[in-house]
C-alpha cells in the first residue's frame, strides 16, 4: 500500500513539474516551438488540473485531425464522443470565440481600414468560423472611420433574407454617416449572385432618398471576397 501512495504521489509531482517546465516554456518563447499536440495539452491544463492530458491531446488530434479541427467540433460531439466534461468543451469552444473577438477589436483599434481591399480583409476575419450566412452593416462616421459591425439578418448555411425595415432601424440606429454591407456565402465562392447585385441596387437607391450613402457591398467566402459595386455596371447592362 505504501510503495502505491509512494507511487501516485510520484506521478503527481511528475506532472506537476511537467506543468510548470511548459507553462514556463510559452512565457520564455511563446508557442512558435510547440508541437501542435504541446498547444492543446497547455490549454487543457486550465480545465482539467489534476491529470495527465498529454494522451488526451493525443487523443482529439487523432479524432479531429488538426488543433483547429479540434476547436471547430460540434460541442454535443466533444461532449458524447471524445467524454471531455462540460467544463473542458466550454474553454475548447471559447479560444476560436475568443480569438475573433481579438482580432475584431485590435483590427478597429490598431488598423487604419482606409481602403476597400483593407475592410474586405477585416471583414473577412468577422466572417470566421460563421456556419449560417449572415448580414451585417459597417457604420461609417463622417469622416469615414469605421465602427464595429452590426448584425442585421441570420439564416441559413445557404441563404439569409433580408429585412429592409431591419435594416433601417441598425443604419438610423447607428447614426451612420454612411455604411458598407456585407453578407457571408457558405464555401469559397465569393462572386455575387444576381439576387446579390439587384439587392445592392435596391438597398442603394432607398439609402440614397435618406441621405446615408451605401458605400459598398461585400460578399465574403473563406478568405476571399468581391465588391459587388464593381459589378453592378455588367449586371445592369
Amino acid at each position: 500500500m505504501r510503495d502505491k501512495l509512494n507511487s501516485g504521489a510520484q506521478d503527481a509531482n511528475l506532472h506537476a513539474e511537467h506543468r510548470k517546465r511548459l507553462r514556463g516554456r510559452f512565457m520564455r518563447q511563446g508557442l512558435e516551438s510547440f508541437e501542435t499536440h504541446n498547444i492543446l495539452e497547455l490549454l487543457l491544463f486550465y480545465a482539467i488540473p489534476r491529470r495527465d492530458v498529454n494522451e488526451l491531446a493525443h487523443q482529439l488530434l487523432r479524432r479531429y485531425g488538426s488543433l483547429s479541427g479540434v476547436f471547430d467540433a460540434e460541442p454535443d460531439d466533444l461532449a458524447r464522443e471524445a467524454g471531455l466534461s462540460e467544463n473542458t468543451v466550454a474553454l475548447l469552444k471559447l479560444i476560436p470565440a475568443l480569438s475573433r473577438a481579438y482580432m475584431l477589436d485590435r483590427g478597429l483599434r490598431v488598423s487604419a481600414l482606409d481602403s476597400f481591399d483593407k475592410i474586405g480583409a477585416y471583414l473577412c476575419d468577422y466572417f470566421i468560423g460563421s456556419k449560417r450566412e449572415t448580414t451585417v452593416i459597417l457604420p461609417l462616421s463622417a469622416d469615414d472611420s469605421p465602427r464595429a459591425p452590426i448584425t442585421v439578418a441570420e439564416g441559413s448555411p445557404d441563404c439569409c433574407a433580408l429585412d429592409m425595415r431591419r435594416l433601417t432601424e441598425c443604419v438610423i440606429r447607428a447614426d451612420a454617416a454612411s455604411f458598407i454591407l456585407a453578407h457571408n456565402h457558405a464555401g469559397s465562392d465569393s462572386e455575387p449572385s444576381n439576387a446579390d447585385l439587384s439587392a445592392t441596387l435596391q438597398i442603394r437607391n432607398i439609402f440614397a432618398q435618406l441621405g446615408i450613402p451605401l458605400r459598398e457591398h461585400y460578399v465574403i467566402a473563406g478568405r476571399g471576397f468581391s465588391r459587388c459595386f464593381l459589378k453592378l455596371a455588367d449586371y445592369i447592362t
